[in-house]
């Protein structure tokens, strides 16, 4: 039997940021798919393009919750960080490349770390927690797997890039729908 918690409309994340970060993600990880055999310069460019989109969702996600009085400082460092390091990486295409396995293994790493917190922060139902949790979990690994081998090819680093983004951007996806239900159930009481 599921756990059902109590909470109020604004406390957990905006359903439409979750979404919106789910489809980036899956975008991100299909195109690196039908491309696999890009340089890694044309790595560098998509996955700075990625967090700087991302992180501006984030960002806009974290205002909201500021406007409703909600935690969002984490959220807000986290679209901080991702554009940030989307910017060094466009303007720095050259140091970039040298280290895109390290940047998206701390990315990867960071985001992980922020959406564990996050799960043990939200009073949501037991589904949403362990979604949030499995996501994080999900992007700990691979930042840690990417940092762990890094003489991993190219196209290996693609390949585990891609299959992160589309698992991670479904995980998302789905939570955003129980996100949305859940706040339409809070309307109805």
């Amino acid at each position: 039997m599921e756990e059902v918690v109590i909470v109020e409309e604004g406390t957990l994340p905006k359903w439409w940021s979750l979404l919106l970060r789910g489809l980036l993600a899956i975008a991100f990880g299909i195109i690196l798919l039908v491309w696999p055999g890009a340089t890694t310069w044309v790595l560098v460019f998509l996955f700075s393009i990625f967090i700087i989109l991302v992180g501006l969702v984030t960002i806009a996600g974290a205002i909201v919750e500021a406007r409703a009085k909600e935690k969002y400082f984490w959220t807000l460092v986290l679209g901080i960080l991702s554009v940030g390091l989307g910017i060094l990486a466009l303007l720095y295409p050259g140091l970039a490349t040298v280290g895109i396995l390290v940047i998206i293994a701390i990315w990867a790493i960071f985001t992980g770390f922020v959406l564990i917190v996050g799960a043990i922060e939200v009073p949501a139902a037991k589904k949403f927690k362990w979604g949030l949790g499995l996501v994080g979990a999900l992007s700990l690994i691979i930042g840690i797997v990417l940092l762990v081998w890094p003489g991993i090819s190219l196209f290996g680093i693609i390949i585990i890039v891609a299959a992160y983004a589309i698992a991670h951007g479904i995980l998302l996806v789905i939570m955003s729908f129980w996100a949305r239900s859940f706040h339409k159930e809070l309307a109805k009481t």
